[in-house]
């Protein structure tokens, strides 16, 4: 019997690789991690935006 459900609403994209994440981000031609990704990925954690509009902001800081 379940008695206790914790939800988690931290940093999932970064926390499962935080400086992996980054430097393959800054491969694909990132300069540099700011808070409109921060920003970006704690909507798309919370289900306020889709998936596709998470990669087209994403799009804007990776231009690869």
């Amino acid at each position: 019997m379940i008695d206790t459900i914790i939800f988690d609403f931290g940093d999932i994209f970064i926390n499962l690789d935080k400086e992996g994440t980054i430097n393959g981000l800054k491969k694909l031609g990132l300069s540099h991690w700011n808070e409109d990704l921060n920003q970006l990925n704690l909507q798309f954690e919370k289900g306020q935006i889709t998936e596709e509009n998470f990669l087209l902001g994403l799009q804007k800081h990776v231009p690869n």
